[in-house]
């Protein structure tokens, strides 16, 4: 989206876009942050340091296609798209997709341990106070959940995630902003095909500013 930058990290840690954002002392006007399980990753110190290592920043600002983790390989599917006359490349035939669904389902089934409510509540608190500081320096922070397959959304681990991050994020104290869950295509079930994380950019751009 125009004048947007994302800190997805190709499905790393909320926590590492976070501290890349404080890092970098520019605040922005709008951060949307993805709220949900992922939350309890750690930081990638690694990223961090090659985000703002000198060497790496200069040459993502030379080649556009070094802005975003594994960009590289996405030209190369556009030029592969071009050469084979927009027959389009998919890495995951609907057999395997359907089996990925299948096995995460099935890990999903089963209820959080009591483990992982603490670690999410940890890891919660720790993004509270960074949303804090984002709010501080001026910036809105509204809060979304990125639809999944309508199985994995209903299942007994992500009913249990929601409600508690409902609760560790309580409206409306917290902006969350609401997004139609139909048409979001997913690859494997958890991430969004390109035509649905287009859409659901566009869609959030539209109920984001504050």
């Amino acid at each position: 989206m125009p004048g947007a930058q994302n800190l997805g990290m190709s499905g790393g840690s909320v926590r590492t876009g976070l501290a890349a954002i404080q890092a970098s002392h520019r605040p922005s006007r709008v951060v949307v942050v993805e709220i949900n399980g992922v939350i309890a990753r750690e930081k990638d110190a690694d990223l961090l340091g090659s985000v703002f290592n000198p060497w790496s920043r200069g040459l993502r600002r030379a080649l556009p296609m070094f802005k975003t983790e594994y960009k590289p390989i996405d030209v190369a599917i556009r030029v592969a798209e071009a050469v084979t006359h927009h027959v389009r490349v998919e890495f995951i035939v609907a057999s395997l997709r359907d089996r990925q669904i299948r096995a995460i389902a099935a890990v999903e089934a089963k209820p959080l341990s009591d483990d992982e409510v603490r670690a999410l509540k940890t890891a919660a608190a720790d993004v509270r106070a960074d949303l804090a500081t984002l709010v501080r320096n001026g910036s809105c922070v509204p809060l979304m959940d990125i639809p999944r397959e309508p199985v994995l959304d209903g299942s007994v681990r992500a009913r249990m995630t929601r409600n508690l991050l409902q609760a560790e994020f309580p409206a409306p104290r917290f902006r969350w902003i609401e997004l139609p869950r139909e048409n979001r295509v997913t690859s494997d079930g958890t991430h969004l095909n390109r035509a649905a994380a287009n859409m659901l950019a566009r869609d959030a751009a539209k109920v984001a500013h504050c």
